[in-house]
């Protein structure tokens, strides 16, 4: 039985060996994870970065420009049996805005970890760079526009608001820029006064809106006023026109009409507006003067800023109204033409020589809106536009 056994021994050498070498590579390995317990290195990307102590800095009066989503990839080394079960969630990355000052700054990136026997071996960024902004309180104007047109034969009169200003508050920079705090009142075939209550919105001067400013009161009452209206003609009260040299025919008048509002019994009983004395000889000798009129007691005109001029032809003249395209207008820098309600035509009434407004096209008018929505034509020097219609646009806000 001894000899069988030593036989089987001899003839197996190799592969006892084997299992051997097994058995004691499987107890070295043990040995070592259990005992030695090797330093290794672990990745994480996109660790989100905390921003810490904001109500520090906000008591201290100061806020963010601008508040993005941090993140950063860091190397966590340490020993194995300590990596190999880290996550995430055990990793804690901040930055301190307890101590930071007005003005763009870097602030470094802290981290704790789950383990404390754990460490940082790297971390991309290992910064960040922040914007901070004292923060103020504004008055602004309030500026409340209307939205849409009225019925047929009304007209909006005015409108007043509640208040003039409002209160911004926010950071410097942007407080600063704020032109207006603005809103809009629908009218849309109002027959009557409007009464409403409007959102308010801070307003760059290109009537673009300022992100994150608090508006106090956000809301004012407005009251549209809605009145009766009516287009009557313009009469010329001529003084020293005699002596057979002035010639009415000659003289025009820029508009011819203008369009009235008030008291409703008033206007019914109304036919045309009279101008002040203008003097004929004057008239003559300048070519154009701009005249006033006599607006009787009750009624006022819907568009009181609007100049009426009297021109007088001494040659051969004439006047045009031609239909220009919008399809090339322009905007002023800065001015979006997006924010109007473009129609695709624009009549423009051109007056000067008539060898030159026969064969004046269309297309040789140009047409230019401003940031407040006001049309401006411009053609050949030698001739003058007198009327643009609409001469402006409407919010499409």
């Amino acid at each position: 039985m001894r000899d069988k056994y030593l036989n089987l021994v001899a003839n197996n050498q190799d592969t006892i060996k084997k299992i051997f070498s097994l058995i004691l590579s499987i107890l070295l390995w043990f040995f070592i994870i259990t005992e030695i317990d090797p330093v290794i290195t672990k990745d994480f990307t996109n660790v989100e970065v905390e921003l810490r102590n904001q109500s520090t800095m906000r008591q201290a009066g100061m806020e963010l420009l601008k508040s993005d989503d941090y993140t950063t990839n860091i190397v966590v080394s340490g020993n194995r049996s300590a990596v190999i079960g880290l996550k995430e969630e055990d990793i804690s990355a901040y930055v301190d805005l307890g101590e930071v000052q007005p003005g763009s700054q870097r602030l470094p990136i802290h981290f704790r970890l789950s383990d404390e026997n754990l460490k940082i071996k790297k971390s991309n960024p290992s910064a960040i760079t922040i914007s901070v902004d004292e923060m103020v309180s504004m008055k602004k104007p309030v500026t409340v526009t209307a939205k849409g047109n009225p019925a047929d034969g009304m007209v909006l009169d005015r409108i007043i608001v509640n208040q003039d200003e409002v209160t911004v508050k926010g950071p410097k920079k942007s407080v600063d820029k704020v032109h207006s705090v603005a809103g809009h009142i629908l009218i849309t075939d109002a027959k009557e006064t409007v009464v409403s209550s409007v959102e308010l919105t801070p307003l760059d001067q290109n009537k673009h809106v300022i992100e994150g400013l608090e508006v106090t009161p956000n809301t004012v009452g407005v009251q549209a006023a809605i009145s009766k209206a009516k287009s009557v003609p313009i009469e010329v009260n001529y003084e020293q026109d005699e002596g057979g040299e002035f010639n009415r025919d000659r003289a025009i008048l820029t508009p011819a009409t203008v369009t009235i509002t008030g008291d409703s019994g008033a206007i019914d009983g109304i036919e045309s507006i009279t101008t002040r004395p203008v003097n004929a000889k004057e008239l003559m000798s300048t070519n154009a003067v701009p005249v006033r009129l006599i607006v009787p007691e009750g009624i006022h005109l819907v568009n009181p800023d609007e100049s009426v001029i009297l021109r007088y032809m001494k040659k051969e003249s004439a006047r045009r109204t031609l239909e220009v395209s919008t399809e090339h207008m322009t905007s002023l820098k800065g001015v979006n033409l997006s924010d109007f309600n473009v129609p695709k035509k624009i009549d423009v009434e051109i007056y000067g020589d008539a060898s030159l407004v026969d064969v004046l096209r269309a297309s040789d008018i140009q047409l230019i809106v401003d940031r407040e929505g006001k049309v401006i034509a411009k053609g050949p020097k030698d001739l003058e536009i007198i009327r643009i219609k609409p001469k402006r646009l409407t919010s499409s806000s």
